[in-house]
């Protein structure tokens, strides 16, 4: 824990030094922890505008999972025409702590304005773990409504697919949650988050989750302001302690 905890407070730290700069382009900051019974994360955000049209987001994570610790970077590349819509590719590295274990990912992505309150988003793509050559698909979609300046709700659907001669096993996932914001920069956050397993490994459970974010930078109630959700495919799997070789 104490690990994971001196991440947390370096990543709260980026922030800060982000929003100094927020005259070279940068358009969101953000810091975020969550906790649930299996997990505990903590990821820090960066959002650069380095043309009109054009974004680079930057994802700096660690995970948690029982005695599994996961720390990854994942990289966002977008074009923006108007406040209303964002769209382009991702990319990330995950790698274990003390095994050779590690996974790469990648795919398209895409957040769509929906009147002055809402928004949706969509992700799919593809990944490999190795040792083991791993290969498997994902997707995933997400709406987000604005309640008020202060309150927004979410909600999030993803499937994860493994097709190989050793198991062919599917993730489902379906996320609601609440956030808050108490003052500026700080927002807490609540939900609810139900998983399902089958094929080889089968299972299913329903967990609660709470978390904190402290964010900088300009108006998030844009499309263009709000950053990518970092894709998470095999977090089912992770949660269970199952290992996937």
């Amino acid at each position: 824990m104490s690990k994971i905890l001196n991440y947390v407070f370096t990543f709260l730290a980026l922030p800060g030094l982000a929003s100094a700069q927020s005259s070279l382009g940068v358009n969101q900051a953000q810091a975020v922890v969550e906790t649930a019974p299996d997990a505990t994360t903590a990821e820090a955000q960066i959002d650069i505008l380095f043309t009109p049209n054009h974004g680079l987001q930057g994802d700096l994570g660690l995970a948690r999972y029982d005695e599994t610790s996961i720390g990854y970077l994942a990289g966002h590349l977008y074009l923006s025409t108007n406040q209303n819509q964002k769209y382009g590719l991702f990319g990330s590295y995950h790698d274990w702590d003390d095994t050779s274990q590690s996974m790469i990912s990648g795919g398209i992505e895409g957040l769509f304005a929906l009147g002055n309150q809402s928004a949706v988003g969509f992700h799919a793509g593809l990944g490999k773990m190795d040792p083991g050559e791993i290969d498997f698909v994902f997707a995933g979609v997400s709406w987000v409504y604005d309640v008020s300046t202060d309150l927004r709700l979410t909600a999030r659907a993803s499937i994860t697919d493994i097709d190989e001669a050793r198991f062919s096993t599917t993730a489902q996932t379906i996320e609601f949650a609440s956030e808050y914001q108490i003052t500026r920069p700080v927002t807490l956050s609540a939900g609810l988050r139900h998983t399902r397993l089958s094929g080889t490994y089968t299972d299913q459970k329903t967990e609660a989750f709470l978390g904190l974010k402290i964010g900088f930078g300009r108006n998030s109630s844009t499309v263009r302001s709000t950053p990518f959700h970092s894709p998470q495919p095999l977090q089912a799997y992770w949660q269970r302690g199952l290992a996937i070789r």
